[in-house]
């Protein structure tokens, strides 16, 4: 089963992509403002990366032309440029990035290429995440040294949509690649074959593949609203560059969720689900030294489950 399938999203191209031409002197990217006329869908990379207190070159109306005439690679930011390299070597041709991607100076634009992001990151043969990296000049690669690459843990900051979505990524830390899919989670210090997904802090992408394979029952439900939460937690814990992207990333997760629950996009509003609106409205707020943290509690456990109202409940 694709990945693409398990998430119950049909295989669509995005709106814009970028295609590449290495063949230029120097190479160019150039912006395709449909893609439509690429017909069937194409593998294409994404790139997950901090905006920080640097920001990259952005689409807007006034640049729009010159981006889909082509754009000198070497004029982008360190981060692009190597997100593109690296795309080359394993052979993609397109990619997408948000920034490049998005018209930034048109709200309509956005609005509408927000409500399709879980279609991006689920249809993407591979996201790149510049893990270590906190503005788009960092780039990717690091000088490093090789006897670093022992077992060793590594803490990946959350980026809800990219991350759980995407069916596969590597991620480019400070001395270590690590990979994550929905059947492997490594890093390049660990021996053959060990696998850290049952240690690991996050077990999105392999509980998304395997809840889908399931009939629905009450155990299902219980799998399904505990990853929510779960996601939900973690998610609320993240730092963003704009606040007002929190609802939308949530959102795109949960038309994922529909899809496992076989609920209607109309069961979901704002983090609460129909059959289980009393228990959803039982959250608190954490307060913590750096910032506030707005979490969902798990009551799953408790008297809350049994109180759960049905599906056809209103």
């Amino acid at each position: 089963m694709s990945w693409a399938k398990s998430n119950g999203v049909p295989k669509t191209n995005p709106t814009r992509l970028l295609e590449l031409d290495y063949s230029a002197e120097p190479p160019r990217a150039r912006l395709l403002a449909s893609t439509d006329r690429l017909g069937a869908h194409v593998r294409y990379v994404t790139l997950s990366h901090c905006w920080g207190d640097s920001v990259p070159l952005r689409l807007v109306h006034s640049n729009m032309g010159a981006m889909e005439d082509g754009i000198d690679i070497q004029q982008l930011p360190r981060t692009f440029q190597e997100c593109f390299r690296v795309a080359h070597e394993v052979g993609i041709r397109y990619l997408w990035i948000d920034s490049l991607c998005i018209v930034q100076d048109s709200e309509e634009d956005w609005q509408r290429e927000a409500g399709l992001m879980e279609q991006v990151y689920s249809n993407c043969y591979l996201n790149i995440a510049a893990s270590e990296s906190s503005n788009g000049t960092e780039g990717l690669f690091r000088e490093r040294d090789p006897r670093s690459a022992g077992s060793t843990y590594v803490q990946i900051t959350w980026v809800v949509q990219e991350r759980f979505l995407s069916p596969r990524t590597v991620h480019y830390h400070q001395e270590q690649l690590a990979w994550e899919c929905s059947e492997s989670f490594t890093l390049e210090g660990l021996p053959a074959g060990v696998d850290l997904r049952k240690d690991a802090s996050t077990l999105f992408k392999q509980h998304n593949a395997s809840i889908a394979t399931i009939p629905l029952s009450a155990d299902k439900l219980y799998k399904v609203y505990e990853l929510w939460d779960t996601l939900v937690i973690r998610y609320t814990t993240g730092c963003l560059s704009f606040s007002s992207d929190r609802p939308i990333a949530v959102a795109g997760i949960a038309r994922v969720i529909c899809h496992h629950l076989n609920l209607a996009p109309s069961d979901y509003h704002s983090g609460l689900w129909r059959p289980r609106f009393v228990e959803g409205l039982c959250w608190i707020v954490i307060n913590t030294p750096r910032k506030t943290k707005h979490a969902f509690m798990n009551f799953q456990k408790t008297a809350f489950w049994a109180i759960r109202l049905g599906p056809g409940s209103p």
